[in-house]
């Protein structure tokens, strides 16, 4: 299996991103420039100190086949606002957005998750997106419709100002039966609301994080980790070997040939 890692270095005033590949016990790792990061359960964990901020993760299993089981999702704590409210959400590497649950979302799949209350923040603002104050997001199964926010946005210690979209109304495939409360997109600003929307990039300018870079291990017995700020030395097999980034709105790298 691959471990996937990206980095995004400052060079004058722009940032290049690439893309390494480096072969590991099992995993996958991207990287952009700040620092977080939390830890992955297979099926359910306690959060545990590190280095780089650890925070607990979960994650769903499903299994298809007899004596085949899936790991299709993965989804760990965040928190939003002044004072701090908390949320599950999943990692997507592809979308852009933060989306979670406005308190006046009264459809089926918002009742039966946590809800942000921005007027139980200090810090909550409403903001826009590319002129708007609206937006109605389609995915591959389901759609959102949320207004936009800027509020407070904490992994484990390190915090950055971000906005995001809080739904007003969610399909309820497939969002009512997910276990996790919301998505935070990882992927690139192209795929985001707009300036201000990306969590990546707000990552990297808030400076919290030891390295721009984030990471993401998946393993068998539960030990599957998101670290934002750096890798673990012990779970890679080899050096990284870094190579560009082919497609940035994806964490997208060329493959020329495949060794078994």
């Amino acid at each position: 299996l691959k471990y996937l890692a990206a980095r995004c270095a400052a060079q004058h005033s722009s940032c290049v991103w690439s893309v390494g590949i480096m072969k590991l016990l099992c995993g996958v790792a991207l990287a952009f420039g700040g620092a977080w990061a939390g830890r992955l359960r297979a099926q359910s964990g306690e959060g545990e100190e590190t280095k780089m901020l650890s925070s607990a993760l979960l994650g769903s299993k499903y299994g298809l086949g007899a004596g085949i089981v899936h790991k299709t999702e993965y989804w760990g704590s965040i928190s939003v606002g002044t004072p701090a409210q908390e949320f599950t959400v999943i990692f997507d590497t592809g979308s852009g957005n933060l989306i979670i649950p406005l308190d006046s979302c009264n459809s089926r799949a918002c009742n039966k998750h946590r809800k942000y209350k921005p007027s139980s923040s200090s810090t909550a603002a409403r903001t826009t997106g590319n002129g708007d104050e609206h937006a109605t997001i389609t995915f591959g199964t389901g759609q959102v419709e949320g207004d936009f926010y800027k509020d407070n946005l904490c992994l484990g210690n390190s915090c950055a100002a971000s906005s995001f979209i809080a739904a007003t109304a969610e399909t309820e495939s497939p969002f009512a039966q997910t276990a996790f409360d919301g998505i935070m997109g990882l992927a690139f600003k192209d795929l985001s609301m707009g300036d201000g929307f990306n969590i990546v990039d707000d990552l990297a300018n808030s400076h919290s994080l030891p390295k721009n870079v984030f990471s993401v291990y998946l393993a068998d017995d539960g030990g599957s980790e998101i670290a934002f700020g750096g890798y673990r030395t012990e779970n890679c097999a080899s050096d990284i070997l870094w190579a560009p980034v082919t497609r940035p709105s994806y964490w997208q790298g060329g493959m020329d040939d495949i060794t078994f």
